[in-house]
């Protein structure tokens, strides 16, 4: 399917919400920007999901050239362990969507509200899956940039994790070769994720590299996952980026003191306010 195509016939059976050849099933998500559907295909009768872009971001040419751009860079990586994109197209009424992989599992924000801090053991599970992932990333020339609890799911089978893939891929940003030798980042009013899981150089003039903003935001998340809490907060983004500027979060010791000390000095190296005294790559 092409973008701005809609599929012919079946329409009696298709939702009228999309008029493709999708019967949605019901709602996943739903979040400022965009909206997951679990949706059926009513020729080869699977399961997908449809992920459409909301109206307030549909109205600004950025949002639609940024969302169409990451469809394609996130078919410069292929790994078992991020969520496949099928397809991607607009709406008759103009929304753009997705057609993604329907997986099973619960995001990992998920999991943090319904049970709070994760075991040690769950936590390293989780934190190896994604570093291996982001390893994938970075060797292909992308980032994922927008890491955190919100785009990772976590299958679980008789209560252990069977597989664990990342969400948004298409958040993604080329770097290095792919633009033209040089790095590029977002401006603030273009990230879809929280702040809570960005470095604090992000934003200052000569950035961290795409890397080591991705463990920084690694960090964050395994952070929160022990903890129960982020390591960094605040009431406005200005009082969050101001926090992950000048503070520093607090000890295993003190907030989570049966973490082991090997996975607790991971944590905090990935934290570091530096990027050069992080781990170099997503494989340390």
């Amino acid at each position: 399917m092409k973008m701005n195509e809609t599929t012919r016939g079946n329409q009696s059976k298709s939702s009228p919400l999309i008029g493709l050849d999708y019967q949605l099933v019901k709602l996943i998500r739903k979040e400022e920007l965009n909206v997951v559907y679990e949706a059926r295909n009513n020729t080869l009768g699977h399961s997908v999901d449809l992920k459409f872009l909301s109206k307030k971001a549909s109205a600004l040419q950025e949002d639609l050239f940024r969302f169409f751009r990451h469809w394609q860079q996130a078919s410069y990586c292929d790994s078992q362990r991020f969520i496949k994109l099928y397809d991607v197209g607009r709406t008759k009424n103009g929304l753009p969507y997705f057609v993604m992989e329907h997986f099973q599992g619960k995001l990992v924000s998920e999991l943090l509200s319904e049970r709070g801090a994760m075991t040690p053991e769950s936590t390293a599970r989780i934190g190896f899956e994604i570093a291996t992932a982001l390893a994938n990333v970075h060797e292909a020339d992308l980032s994922h940039r927008s890491l955190g609890p919100h785009c990772v799911s976590v299958l679980e089978v008789g209560g252990e994790i069977e597989m664990v893939k990342l969400y948004d891929v298409g958040f993604w940003l080329l770097r290095d070769e792919l633009l033209g030798g040089r790095e590029q980042l977002p401006h603030l009013d273009e990230i879809f994720g929280p702040l809570d899981y960005l470095p604090e150089g992000y934003f200052a003039e000569n950035p961290p590299s795409f890397v080591a903003i991705d463990v920084y935001s690694l960090g964050m998340m395994l952070y929160e996952m022990l903890t129960g809490h982020r390591p960094f907060s605040g009431s406005t983004p200005v009082e969050t980026a101001a926090a992950i500027l000048k503070e520093d979060p607090e000890s295993f010791a003190s907030t989570a003191p049966s973490v082991p000390p090997p996975l607790a000095g991971v944590v905090s190296k990935c934290l570091e306010k530096r990027q050069e005294d992080r781990f170099s790559s997503a494989h340390d």
